[in-house]
């Protein structure tokens, strides 16, 4: 019985790592896009017929396809500023799944976890812990997940229920984006999976949430 919940769990796993990783694609095209506008309006600007090259960073920062305006790179900063401080995403809850991959006591198995999952009560608000802007709403069945952009970072907010945002909306911190929903054992508990993503050239690498909210 262990096992088929671990199978499922794997699987709806990579459902949301295929899902962040649409978006970081998509993302970076769009950045991309961006900036080539830009380009070629400073070489109209410019009087030229070329598009101009993008100008070098001054910064010691190193180079990311996200961070491609100072305002980006701002919120990008804040969010590294706040790593230990940032809010948990529900008011009460108890990390119950922690992050990577360890053995399930008293078992022979293992599980590997993107994130942290955070047991609370059913219906219990779920808030942004940064500010930032919603990448996708994705659905999974009769719950669904919120992916928010904070510069080079995401975070991603599973199963949740009555979602408040939609894509591309600009969120503030602590805005509230839906509700825990039951876990899928069905027994009577909230649960919410709680990711941190930082884009790596064009890949997500996952963090330890643990490292980026406020010690209990």
């Amino acid at each position: 019985e262990l096992n088929k919940q671990l199978t499922s769990k794997r699987k709806l796993e990579t459902n949301i790592k295929n899902s962040i990783a649409a978006i970081i694609k998509r993302e970076i095209m769009e950045a991309e896009k961006a900036e080539r506008a830009r380009r070629e309006a400073a070489a109209k600007a410019a009087g030229g017929s070329k598009p101009v090259a993008a100008a070098a960073s001054t910064s010691s920062r190193a180079a990311n396809k996200l961070e491609n305006t100072p305002e980006v790179t701002a919120v990008s900063v804040g969010f590294e500023n706040n790593r230990r401080k940032l809010p948990w995403p529900v008011g009460r809850g108890d990390i119950t799944g922690p992050f990577g991959r360890h053995k399930i006591e008293g078992t022979r198995l293992y599980e590997d976890n993107i994130g942290v999952y955070i047991q609370t009560n059913i219906g219990a608000p779920v808030k942004a812990v940064y500010e930032g802007t919603v990448s996708s709403v994705h659905s999974f069945g009769a719950v669904s997940a919120v992916t928010i952009r904070h510069g080079k970072y995401l975070t991603t907010y599973y199963n949740l229920t009555g979602i408040t945002v939609n894509k591309d909306e600009e969120i503030k911190l602590g805005q509230v984006l839906g509700k825990a929903a039951e876990s899928e054992d069905e027994d009577g508990i909230g649960k919410v999976l709680f990711v941190v993503t930082v884009v790596v050239g064009n890949n997500p690498k996952y963090l330890n949430p643990e490292d980026w909210i406020k010690p209990r």
